[in-house]
């Protein structure tokens, strides 16, 4: 293997892990607990369900006495862009 090619190996890895991914956009990414993750991966298994559609249905009824989905984030649009710091768009 040339000294080329493996610098080109190097590269691709060093383009490969997610803070070297210019064009990638950051995404927020929320951390569980590992009780929580723990009790998630068992709630699936025995619901034969994604835990996607857990944590779906589990926002869904904690945001709708605040209103639901949609209400806060008009919400938050409209207090975040009066104060400057939105973020991101609907």
């Amino acid at each position: 293997m040339s000294a080329t090619s493996w610098e080109a190996i190097v590269e691709r890895r060093r383009l490969a892990t997610r803070s070297e991914r210019p064009w990638k956009p950051k995404v927020y990414a929320p951390s569980l607990r590992r009780d929580q993750l723990k009790a998630l991966y068992y709630l699936k298994e025995i619901e034969r369900r994604p835990m996607t559609k857990l944590l779906q249905e589990a926002l869904d009824r904690y945001l709708e006495p605040h209103g639901g989905v949609e209400a806060l984030i008009e919400r938050g649009v409209a207090e975040l862009g009066e104060r400057g710091e939105v973020t991101c768009q609907r």
